[in-house]
């Protein structure tokens, strides 16, 4: 089987299951995929959002990637955007 490409939301998805997600990730990574963390989030949070994300503790081969958003409604898009530039193969 190739590797695939997997990405995770951080809010209500990996900040709310990271219990359940970080072993999941953990195994993703030492069977060489791709792990990305994908997170969308306002002007006034940006710099406290990457700080939230890591103390979760991620493996270091994973990587974060935050999309600021004008207007929260544009976060589904803009994180849809995303995953299409990095050739994601399942997003949760």
């Amino acid at each position: 089987m190739s590797n695939m490409i997997y990405a995770f939301d951080y809010w209500k998805t990996l900040s709310h299951h990271k219990k359940v997600l970080l072993p999941l990730i953990e195994a993703l990574v030492v069977a060489d995929h791709k792990v990305y963390i994908i997170s969308a989030t306002g002007q006034n949070r940006k710099e406290t959002t990457p700080e939230a994300i890591n103390v979760i503790g991620l493996p270091k081969e994973v990587t974060v990637f935050m999309c600021i958003w004008e207007d929260q409604l544009e976060a589904p898009r803009i994180k849809y955007e995303k995953c299409k530039e990095l050739s994601v193969d399942i997003f949760f």
